[in-house]
């Protein structure tokens, strides 16, 4: 049986395992960034990116605000920009095969 900190390990990780969400968390941890913004970074759709900006927040992943007529997101845990550093690293010394 999975402790619910294993579980979120588990969460963590099948929520980079997508493509778009972890380029939003790549452009995200540089900075503030509104969807639309988003949606042409990644070259998605806004809905598309507004359903991976919804799933993010919901796993605690992101905090956002409004302006006007704009949504503006960040990454509340900056220690994904560590995980992800240190994946890099683990793939260039042990490559995958």
């Amino acid at each position: 049986m999975l402790s619910d900190q294993e579980k979120r390990v588990i969460q963590l990780f099948k929520m980079m395992g997508n493509a778009t969400r972890y380029k939003i968390i790549r452009y995200l941890l540089h900075g503030e960034v509104n969807v639309t913004s988003l949606a042409e970074m990644t070259g998605k759709s806004m809905s598309t990116v507004s359903r991976h900006l919804r799933f993010l927040h919901e796993l605690d992943i992101l905090a956002y605000r409004t302006e006007n007529n704009n949504v503006f997101y960040k990454v509340k845990k900056k220690c994904l920009g560590k995980l992800i550093e240190d994946g890099l690293k683990c793939i260039e010394r042990d490559p995958l095969e």
